[in-house]
């Protein structure tokens, strides 16, 4: 509920971190498609407004769903570059 709420008034911030919280969730629950799923969408909302941080977050949540999945290629692919978002931010 919240998260269509949220949608509906254009709370794109609110939006990311309920997104992230849905997505691990569903890697923990190993529902890993809709967790690869969900943080696809993270990465599109982050992406469209420019918010580095949770574009970084993103990227870290495919990895880590990729890697229980057991595809450590692509997991490796992403944490690389959540990694070299993480480094360029200023503020950790």
């Amino acid at each position: 509920m919240a998260l269509v709420i949220r949608q509906q008034t254009g709370d794109r911030k609110g939006e990311i971190r309920d997104l992230l919280n849905i997505g691990n969730l569903q890697r923990i629950s190993e529902e890993f498609d809709q967790a690869i799923e969900t943080a696809g969408r993270v990465l599109e909302i982050a992406r469209k407004g420019e918010y580095q941080r949770d574009r970084a977050l993103a990227l870290a949540a495919l990895g880590l769903a990729y890697q229980r999945r057991g595809n450590l290629d692509k997991a490796l692919t992403f944490q690389d570059q959540a990694i070299r978002i993480a480094e360029s931010l200023s503020d950790p």
